[in-house]
């Protein structure tokens, strides 16, 4: 399930923050005029990084190229909160279950650090590293192989056979250094940004690592 379109980087010692929806819930057309606005973005990054000597250039393109990728991402999931017509399978208690055993499994098996994920009603964040002692994972193998056992699951619980779950594409962004707590506190307030309850605690399908709970519980 990698994607066409976009790079996707091992996953590290360092916080990632994983974003990905359900097959459907933003149309094509919305999605490749989002990409062509994106396109258009990082090609005209690419030409004022030229402006630069070649190390301030490519410290301009870097910095744009997560910009641009995160006002992509944003825009999406706008439109995943406010417009989208469904599918909504996730809000179904026994599919979000699905998801969160899921990655309950890969973090008590020491496959995967898994720092918080949350599942909304049709997109899932998550925030996680490679487990200690490794260093570093194959992101598009590791989200191949949760949505291709989850896919399975979840249809099986919607008496679905041979149908697509998960759209292909995936974000993954390296959480920049200062920015753990903020990143922490936006995936688990994505419940309540949504205006689904007042505080992130009383969302039923989210799982913060307990190591972390004395943090964010407050």
């Amino acid at each position: 399930m990698r994607s066409k379109n976009r790079s996707h980087f091992p996953i590290g010692q360092k916080p990632v923050h994983f974003t990905y929806r359900l097959y459907g819930s933003i149309p094509k057309s919305y999605d490749e005029e989002l990409k062509l606005r994106r396109d258009g973005a990082l090609a005209v990054a690419k030409v004022d990084s030229l402006k630069y000597p070649p190390r301030a250039g490519d410290q301009f393109l870097n910095r744009r190229i997560f910009e641009i990728n995160a006002r992509y991402e944003m825009e999406m999931e706008n439109y995943l909160h406010k417009d989208s017509n469904g599918p909504y399978y996730l809000s179904k208690p026994e599919i979000a279950a699905e998801v969160l055993k899921s990655y309950q499994y890969l973090h008590d098996n020491q496959e995967l650090f898994v720092y918080a994920v949350c599942v909304m009603s049709n997109h899932v964040h998550a925030v996680v590293r490679a487990p200690y002692g490794v260093d570093e994972l194959n992101s598009g193998l590791l989200m191949s192989r949760h949505k291709r056992h989850t896919s399975r699951m979840c249809n099986k619980i919607l008496n679905r056979t041979g149908e697509p779950f998960w759209e292909e594409d995936y974000f993954d962004r390296t959480v920049r250094k200062g920015k753990f707590d903020r990143v922490m506190m936006y995936v688990l307030n994505n419940p309540v940004k949504a205006g689904l309850v007042n505080h992130w605690r009383e969302w039923p399908h989210s799982w913060l690592n307990p190591d972390f709970k004395l943090l964010y519980e407050n």
